[in-house]
């Protein structure tokens, strides 16, 4: 009976304190402030690179001096950026306010690798922007606490990622012949090449290019004939009987047609005179 009536007293008495406690905390109160405080905290431990950091900033108001729709968060945190919405919930317990932001950050740049394991990275200072009930302006910077970061790669992983993203230089090269020199050199070919080109292919553009000289309207015969009288000016036998064969050829069979075929093909030279006459009594019987 004795044990069962000091059981009965130790589950009475636990359940009074259990129930105290409850009510604590749902009696917990809001410390009272006279102005506005802010306060922000990171993870205490290291996070690992890549990962998302939570972050928690809380700020007090006092409502009889400063009115709570007015507060706002201004705050940037490269090379970090949030995620999603920066809201504040808001929470009220006597005459003071507190607004609670609760968002995380994240970082995949080059810049958010650290050092060494544990390299601590500064955020830039918050700003709690806000508005008294005078109607000034007033403005609470809020320090963040150092945020330790680790990779999640090994010292080797981590060095080739570094020189890939051009966080550390990469190794120096070296070349044969220095690239200001190779540049010269291959821009005098290059002059080179294309002034050969030019070369050849001028005479060719000029050749297809129309002749801009005098168009011939002579006829035919007329021309056969100034090439008698040309050929007979020279000493070139050859071109006197090609000439003369020519005009053959152009007379016909009539006319002086067999006179002009004799002199071509004669043994001897044919003259000159008889040439000039052959041209004379041709241009006669043509007029």
């Amino acid at each position: 009976m004795v044990r069962t009536a000091l059981a009965i007293a130790a589950l009475a008495v636990g359940l009074t304190l259990l129930v105290g406690a409850v009510l604590r905390a749902q009696d917990q109160r809001l410390t009272a402030v006279a102005t506005v405080e802010a306060h922000a905290s990171l993870p205490s431990k290291p996070v690992r690179f890549g990962d998302a950091v939570p972050v928690r900033i809380d700020v007090l108001v006092p409502r009889r001096s400063v009115d709570p729709d007015t507060v706002r968060l201004d705050a940037t945190f490269t090379p970090y950026r949030a995620i999603g919405r920066i809201a504040a919930r808001r929470s009220d317990d006597g005459a003071t306010t507190l607004l609670r932001y609760r968002f995380s950050l994240e970082c995949l740049r080059p810049e958010c690798l650290p050092e060494r394991d544990g390299s601590p990275f500064l955020l830039p200072p918050a700003l709690v922007a806000y508005r008294t009930g005078a109607g000034s302006s007033r403005r609470l910077v809020v320090s963040w606490p150092p945020l330790a970061v680790e990779s999640q790669l090994g010292p080797l992983d981590a060095a080739q990622l570094r020189w890939r993203n051009g966080v550390t230089p990469p190794p120096a090269f070296d070349y044969r012949i220095s690239p200001s020199l190779l540049s010269v050199l291959l821009a005098a070919l290059s002059l080179a090449a294309a002034l050969g080109s030019v070369r050849v292919l001028l005479p060719r553009v000029a050749g297809a290019l129309p002749d801009g000289s005098v168009e011939d309207r002579r006829t035919v015969l007329e021309r056969a004939l100034a090439a008698v009288r040309n050929a007979a000016l020279g000493g070139d036998t050859a071109e006197r009987r090609r000439s003369l064969d020519l005009l053959a050829r152009e007379l016909g069979g009539g006319g002086e047609a067999p006179v002009a075929r004799r002199l071509a093909w004669s043994r001897r030279t044919p003259a000159r005179t008889e040439m000039e006459q052959l041209v004379e009594d041709v241009e006669r019987g043509v007029t």
